[in-house]
């Protein structure tokens, strides 16, 4: 198997990190991963900011968790109710990914860039953790605050994040694939 197969095969959502702060390089490399993703015409239309603010960090999670609480479904409301629950997992750092609400497929042009850099963090040997929670604070009371707080223009919107840093568990067991069905018509 080439490393690159090899990298995203082993690849887990980390869920426990430990507070020290990756090398400022490392992400940067991990940010770049982001930033090369393919998008919908070459457009390129997304917006990268990466949060290291342990102060910022915690108060997108009360944010997020407010909101959460309000949700009509049972699994948020239950996770917005947990004093001590972070929908980061602690994680030192959160790169939140934003786009251009103009342009065509700009979800996937995020996602994609998303998942460059969980394979990114992956490859350097750090932990990585898609956090779709962080739309929650975008969507919440406190959205605007929050977008003129890491400068996101009005135009975009943050469709996906991505929480980094050195993982306390550092292989989980792969769980058997169920679904994700894969047919060949020759």
């Amino acid at each position: 198997m080439n490393e690159t197969l090899r990298i995203i095969s082993r690849r887990r959502s980390a869920k426990k990190f430990l507070p020290d702060m990756p090398d400022e390089a490392v992400v940067r490399a991990i940010v770049e991963a982001g930033r090369s993703a393919p998008s919908a015409m070459g457009r390129q239309a997304r917006l990268f900011v990466v949060v290291q603010n342990e102060h910022l960090l915690k108060e997108f999670n009360v944010a997020v968790k407010e909101v959460a609480a309000t949700r009509n479904e049972e699994f948020y409301r239950r996770i917005g109710n947990i004093k001590e629950y972070n929908v980061f997992y602690g994680a030192p750092v959160l790169v939140i990914v934003a786009g251009d609400s103009n342009k065509p497929m700009i979800e996937a042009d995020c996602a994609a860039a998303n998942q460059n850099m969980l394979i990114a963090a992956e490859s350097l040997g750090l932990g990585a953790c898609w956090i779709n929670f962080t739309l929650f604070a975008f969507h919440g009371p406190r959205a605007e605050e929050f977008r003129r707080k890491i400068n996101i223009p009005s135009d975009y919107n943050v469709y996906c994040s991505v929480a980094v840093g050195s993982k306390v568990v550092d292989r989980l067991e792969k769980k058997a694939i169920e679904g994700n069905e894969v047919r060949f018509f020759e």
